[in-house]
């Protein structure tokens, strides 16, 4: 080889180390959250902890709000996103009834892969603190003694909440008339100012601060037993109707199409996450509780809340728009 030559090929080797290099730092795409929630909400604000939770193991996680339509305009978001697996939905047990009551929009168990289950989070029935009731059969003979009803808020017809309180509406005999809002802090706020005087949802930090001050009262909680740690003293709904039971759960979800290994990589982010002492010391005093599962037991979960919808839906007399 001439000097020319070894010149040339010396440059070659030096380019292809170069280009090596500058792929190698390429850093892959961000993961990607989406609530299809509003942004400042108990469930926006889970996010955004797991998100923060899942880095060490994920690198860049960001989290995006596109709420509306009871969760189904973040939920079709995803579904119509990117395949990669880097894209994923935050979804509570409502994303299981939505396609129950507006069929066509999407399938949970055709068009999405569970990931897994984050956290658990009772639904509560609460009342402005004008309502004279401490107890659910007080609360009933209280609303059976309202000629027009009693009005309940919740963040859009045929939402989990609103589901759950016609639910138990008809067992217990009462007319509710119901008042969609936006979202949580909507509904929050709703119930704070008495411009509705009872809700069946999830709570908050600053709703559990205003049930200490008596500003509105917890009156029950929706679980199918009680939970010392989460609610200390607060009764089930069942005990007073017993069919009137439902766990409320958060996990992770993907397109069905994304690649299984990232369902391996995003659940062992999610395990991480679930064991974070700190993210749970944050999430206590709403409510919630940091629970870790496999995609396996949130497929199973993912069937009996579709069960219990079903249930529900019967029941109720709703039938698919």
């Amino acid at each position: 080889m001439n000097r020319r030559d070894s010149i040339k090929a010396t440059a070659s080797l030096c380019l292809a180390s170069t280009v090596g290099a500058a792929f190698a730092q390429v850093p892959a795409a961000p993961i990607r959250i989406i609530v299809p929630a509003a942004a400042g909400g108990t469930v926006d604000r889970m996010a955004r902890m797991l998100a923060e939770a899942m880095r060490p193991k994920l690198g860049v996680v960001v989290v995006e709000n596109k709420a509306g339509a009871a969760g189904l305009i973040g939920t079709k978001y995803v579904q119509n996103g990117p395949s990669d697996g880097r894209t994923l939905l935050f979804a509570q047990q409502g994303f299981i009834s939505v396609p129950l009551v507006q069929p066509g929009g999407y399938e949970p168990f055709q068009d999405f892969r569970p990931v897994g289950i984050y956290a658990r989070s009772p639904n509560f029935l609460m009342v402005h603190h004008s309502v004279p009731a401490t107890t659910l059969p007080e609360f009933i003979a209280y609303a059976k003694s309202l000629p027009g009803g009693i009005d309940a808020a919740n963040v859009g017809i045929n939402s989990a909440g609103h589901l759950h309180t016609a639910w138990m509406a008809r067992h217990a005999g009462i007319k509710v008339n119901h008042i969609p809002y936006k979202g949580v802090a909507e509904t929050a706020q709703a119930l704070l100012s008495g411009q509705v005087q009872m809700q069946l949802t999830a709570t908050t930090e600053a709703l559990n601060a205003q049930a200490r001050e008596g500003k509105v009262r917890i009156i029950a909680m929706l679980t199918s037993r009680r939970d010392p740690v989460l609610a200390p003293g607060v009764p089930t709904v069942s005990e007073t109707l017993p069919e009137i039971k439902i766990d409320g759960w958060y996990g992770l979800l993907m397109r069905a199409s994304a690649p299984a290994e990232m369902v391996l990589q995003l659940n062992d982010a999610l395990k991480l996450a679930t064991a974070d002492t700190a993210t749970q010391a944050k999430l206590r005093p709403s409510s919630i509780a940091l629970e870790y599962s496999t995609p396996e037991q949130m497929a199973a979960e993912m069937r009996a809340s579709h069960e219990k919808y079903k249930v529900i839906l019967r029941e109720l007399d709703i039938r698919p728009a």
